[in-house]
């Protein structure tokens, strides 16, 4: 009856070859030729002890193998586009090995006496399942964060002025920054943050109907996004502030710069572009980014070939930019109408006729930062802003993608220590 049942209620499963499926059958076939047929005694009088400790050993098997069986069930509880994620698996590996654990205690108290033995078999299952119930979404979280800018040593907790949700690190002189599209301020390279901390009061801001700066009505355009930063940027800081654009977060520094460029100390330029004459990414590119097939492994894979310039590069830099934005889900993900309110930003800058008019004549420092790899944001931007802007400062860095804040962090900061402290 049992292996009937295995075999029709869990064809599925041995359809597609799963261990635990497999052994449990296979071993239920043992029993019923030296149990059943065959009344061979050692296996009659071990039976118990015998068939938890097989148990243990088709786990572990699982384990060895990379296929810890808890995945079968860990599939039917999560959304598919996780189960090609590293950690998924790493999870279930946990919980296997813990269950394998557990199938050991239990059998240790099939052979002990008394209270011992009963003691040990509850333990060895209602502990494994304690923590199924617990790890994944502790551990999960453990995991992913490690990297990400919350989990940096004395930043703030998030805070709020005229409606901007922002968080700081740092002391000197203050440092707005503002983040690129599908991205929020939690998407910066901490290890950017940390090396700008010891220099500047970082402020990382979203903007207006972006991650921690919600709002009812957003802004159209970039003009008013930037305007919609004015006031924060009045109260924030009791000095004048640098200001720190990366990709489309330059777009929005360069239309503040150009309102109030009096309001400014300095003005920090990273992977963006000018408006209208800019150079834009090739066709090919843009369906690559656009594209939202597949799962998260897919989409990192994509955004990886299109960050960095080459397959080493991506693969050396991708694990740490994956937790980077997986920590960032975990403090909010970006909602399809917060990508799309981006995109509709970088479509409307697109539309500026020349670079805004007061950068030429802007009376602090300017730096302009681009790799000359970039395919999102091709360099020729960069020179082209250098070029409107005699005064500015351009560093290209060579074998750099997009992706220059997570490729070249340490770089980044002794460009701007050189550009605007020393």
């Amino acid at each position: 009856m049992a292996i009937g049942s295995i075999v029709f209620l869990d064809r599925k499963a041995l359809k597609e070859k799963h261990v635990l499926s497999w052994g449990t059958l296979l071993f239920f076939i043992f029993m019923l030729i030296f149990g059943v047929f065959m009344h061979h005694p050692w296996v009659m009088k071990n039976a118990y002890w015998f068939s938890t400790l097989v148990l243990a050993g088709i786990m572990l098997v699982s384990v060895l193998i990379k296929k810890p069986f808890s995945l079968v069930y860990a599939r039917e509880n999560c959304p598919e586009k996780y189960w090609d994620s590293p950690l998924f698996l790493e999870v279930n590996i946990l919980i296997s090995l813990c269950w394998f654990a557990g199938m050991l205690i239990a059998t240790y108290g099939c052979v002990s006496h008394g209270l011992k033995n009963v003691a040990l078999q509850v333990m060895g299952f209602a502990l494994p399942l304690f923590i199924t119930i617990l790890l994944p979404e502790r551990y999960s979280h453990f995991r992913m964060a490690r990297g990400g800018v919350a989990q940096i040593h004395g930043i703030s907790e998030v805070k709020k002025l005229h409606g901007i949700g922002y968080r700081e690190i740092g002391q000197g002189e203050p440092l707005i920054l503002l983040a690129g599209s599908n991205m929020t301020l939690h998407h910066w390279n901490p290890e950017l943050i940390t090396r700008l901390s010891p220099h500047f009061r970082c402020i990382l801001a979203d903007i207006p109907g972006v991650g921690v700066s919600p709002t009812d009505t957003v802004p159209q355009s970039v003009e008013e996004a930037a305007k919609s930063m004015l006031p924060f940027m009045a109260e924030v800081a009791d000095t004048k502030p640098f200001l720190f654009g990366f990709s489309m977060g330059g777009f929005i520094a360069q239309a503040i710069a150009d309102k109030v460029p009096e309001k400014l100390a300095g003005l920090i330029l990273v992977s963006t572009a000018p408006g209208q004459n800019a150079v834009a990414m090739s066709d090919a590119d843009l369906n690559l980014l656009t594209d939202t097939s597949g799962t998260m492994e897919d989409h990192f894979k994509r955004m990886g070939q299109l960050t960095f310039p080459d397959a080493e590069t991506g693969r050396r830099l991708g694990k740490k930019v994956g937790r980077i934005y997986i920590s960032a889900a975990l403090e909010g993900e970006l909602s399809e109408t917060e990508i799309a309110y981006q995109n509709r930003l970088c479509e409307n800058w697109s539309q500026v006729p020349r670079p805004c008019s007061n950068l030429a004549t802007l009376a602090v420092p300017m730096l302009i930062m681009t790799g000359t790899m970039d395919r999102i944001c091709p360099p020729e931007n960069a020179r082209r802003l250098h070029a409107a802007c005699p005064h500015s400062l351009l560093k290209e860095f060579n074998h750099a993608g997009h992706g220059l804040i997570y490729q070249c962090p340490s770089e980044i900061v002794e460009e701007i220590k050189q550009a605007v402290l020393d």
